[in-house]
């Protein structure tokens, strides 16, 4: 364990009991625990005596022993205040050392992933540090969220263990029903749709890996980063700890049946500040009811931003604009319609939002006798709107209450708070929102 270029220390001759190292992992089965443990041994370290690689994490037990005893020499200058030699090894507090924890500081990243190379250095170029819950990178994904039963499903992953070999296990929910979760420390059920192998490269990153495509449905994907199939882990040592981790990935995505011009074509959506903008067509006059749904991830909750019964939504083009987004962030979007005594789904339509700047300014300046001011405010939250004098004494309180996040207006009348007209001059509108204070200079004339 002694630091890279360190000299050699002269060791001495012992006993077999102390001396022996059933798993050639380089810790001596004296220092290790494990539950088949005979009853002289110490058992100062979680590493088990029988297992080279305790957590399954693909980084040796030996070599985790080492990062945490020589970080300071690899890295001094992470968290140097935070670390105290003797309770390092357990870094996330969850009462597992690091060769027992396949995630030992409890980011969701495991360790063989930040450490992708194995060696117990960390980090080192391209990796992150498997002792800073900060740093996580790790990824499993398909490219897109939405696909139809013609396109090709692609998975992808970064930041895991290099020159490594992955298995994963897809399953299926139709599309009334996507929700799905394995329980964790379960083998993978068997009720699997496809399962396959995914191949890491040298960076520890999987690059596209085209599969065939998938029938309309939910789908539920999952890989065995611990290769030992099953699903995330129950670890206990010394014949006391038994901590659940899950240091295995998942990701979901949709296959949407393709939509037909006789009923509806979208929906398709565009976002502008901060405001989404959506349209779809509905071509069958046997509709007698739609409903636009948004939701933040294929599983729901779905709510309904706009329904309507009119003949007039219910033929032909239709446009609605989404203007109550409580911020910004990944969107979907669904159109759901009667159609004859049933319900049929079509979407969705998936939106990234990005915040509008937070600002505030008059439509027309100079302005007279009355003036509208438009603002944009980054997020939905509470926002005041006040207009004060050259003396920066507050003449009116224009506007107090909660905003959408994106663009609005307010005209002022004119008057003070008083209710009698304003005089011409310099005024200063003042809008506190999203957690800033902007001001306006306005020139009003009487």
């Amino acid at each position: 364990l002694r630091p890279a270029g360190a000299a050699a220390i002269a060791g001495r001759k012992q006993e077999a009991s102390v001396t022996t190292d059933t798993d050639g992992d380089g810790i001596m089965d004296f220092d290790e625990s494990g539950f088949a443990k005979p009853a002289d041994r110490p058992r100062g370290l979680q590493s088990e005596f029988n297992l080279v690689d305790t957590d399954r994490d693909q980084v040796k037990d030996k070599q985790e022993v080492r990062a945490y005893t020589f970080h300071h020499t690899d890295h001094p200058a992470h968290n140097a205040a935070q670390i105290d030699n003797l309770n390092f090894a357990d870094v996330d507090g969850d009462g597992l050392r690091a060769e027992a924890d396949c995630d030992a500081d409890g980011d969701g990243d495991y360790d063989g992933g930040e450490d992708i190379n194995g060696n117990g250095i960390n980090p080192e170029a391209g990796e992150t540090c498997m002792f800073d819950a900060a740093a996580k990178r790790i990824e499993f994904k398909t490219d897109k969220a939405v696909y139809t039963p013609a396109e090709i499903v692609n998975f992808s992953a970064q930041t895991v263990r290099a020159d490594s070999t992955f298995i994963y296990w897809v399953y299926y929910r139709p599309l009334d029903s996507c929700a799905y979760n394995l329980p964790v420390n379960t083998p993978y059920p068997s009720n699997w749709i496809e399962k396959g192998a995914l191949f890491a490269n040298g960076q520890g990153v999987i690059p596209p890996s085209p599969r065939l495509p998938f029938p309309p449905g939910c789908y539920f994907a999952y890989l065995d980063i611990l290769r030992d199939g099953r699903y995330g882990a129950r670890v206990g040592r010394n014949g006391r700890d038994s901590v659940t981790v899950n240091c295995d990935l998942r990701t979901t995505f949709m296959v949407q049946p393709a939509v037909t011009a006789v009923e509806l074509g979208g929906p398709f959506a565009d976002a502008v500040e901060g405001h989404v903008k959506l349209s779809w067509i509905i071509a069958t006059s046997s509709a007698t009811q739609v409903t636009l749904e948004r939701a933040t991830g294929l599983a729901g909750p779905w709510t309904a931003v706009f329904t309507s019964s009119d003949k007039k939504t219910l033929n032909g083009a239709q446009t609605f604009e989404d203007a109550n987004l409580p911020g910004p962030g990944d969107y979907l979007y669904r159109v759901r319609l009667a159609l004859g005594g049933q319900t049929k789904l079509f979407g969705p339509a998936q939106v990234k939002v990005t915040p509008p700047p937070t600002q505030i300014l008059a439509l027309r300046n100079p302005a007279r006798g009355t003036a509208r001011f438009q603002y944009s405010v980054s997020r939905s939250g509470p926002a005041r709107l006040s207009l004060y004098d050259a003396s920066g004494r507050r003449v009116r309180l224009l506007m107090d209450g909660a905003v959408a996040m994106g663009q609005g207006e307010y005209e002022w009348d004119g008057r003070l708070a008083s209710g009698s007209p304003a005089p011409g001059g310099i005024y200063f509108a003042r809008l506190e929102a999203a957690g800033r204070s902007l001001v306006f200079k306005l020139l009003f004339v009487r």
